[in-house]
């Protein structure tokens, strides 16, 4: 297949979009919880857990999360190496312009909608790690303006197998809102670029910089499960 064409047809990738080098959940998503995972049977335990998770998760700290999340889910959406070239093509770039204008509420929304699962992942976590006991210790001083400083910055649950889940769950939730749009903005994309085959040129000349710069193999990553190549 001719770049032009594998351009077209490969343009943009879906969920798991690994290629342009960011930082990304996907990179590093971890298992879902299996079958052993102990289930919490103590309801006294969970109520105070998730007191204590509502302390961690302190509205500043969760609404830096969703907007880390949304800049993910939008540079999830388009290449790096696609973005370079708009930015020096006015149509290319009014394409992408238009896209994140109409995704970022929808995003946003979406993963406000989400927020209670990280809550209720977080609580779980506290009462299955915690005796109710030290579960009373932790809120005693986490209702202290240093316990609260100290809980609201420390990850203590952060690797806890169902919040793992829940934070990408959160994340996903984000790039499935934004999908039929993402769709839309694809489509107006490859039509350009098919009538501007220079542009496909330059995206071609700036992917291979990316993915050799990255020690990317293209191929096995458009091939990865969860990859949605179009």
């Amino acid at each position: 297949m001719g770049w032009h064409q594998r351009c077209v047809a490969t343009l943009l990738v879906g969920t798991g979009m690994l290629l342009c080098g960011s930082e990304t959940l996907a990179q590093t998503a971890p298992s879902l919880p299996s079958a052993t995972t102990p289930s919490v049977t103590d309801p006294e335990s969970l109520a105070i857990a998730r007191q204590i998770a509502a302390i961690a998760l302190t509205h500043a700290k969760t609404d830096q999360y969703v907007e880390r999340v949304e800049l993910w889910v939008l540079h999830m959406a388009v290449p790096r190496w696609v973005a370079d070239v708009s930015s020096r093509d006015a149509a290319m770039s009014s394409i992408l312009e238009n896209y994140f204008d109409q995704a970022k509420p929808v995003v946003h929304a979406a993963l406000i909608a989400k927020l209670p699962e990280l809550n209720i992942g977080a609580s779980r976590a506290y009462a299955r790690m915690f005796s109710r006991t030290e579960l009373i210790a932790i809120l005693t001083f986490a209702k202290t303006p240093a316990g609260t400083k100290f809980l609201s910055g420390a990850a203590i649950v952060g690797k806890e197998e169902e919040v793992a889940k829940s934070t990408l769950n959160f994340a996903y939730a984000g790039l499935a809102s934004q999908k039929p749009l993402q769709m839309e903005m694809q489509t107006k994309l490859r039509t350009y670029l098919v009538v501007h085959p220079e542009l496909a040129s330059k995206i071609e000349t700036m992917q291979e910089f990316y993915v050799q710069q990255r020690g990317i193999d293209l191929e096995a990553a458009l091939a990865e499960p969860g990859i949605d190549p179009l």
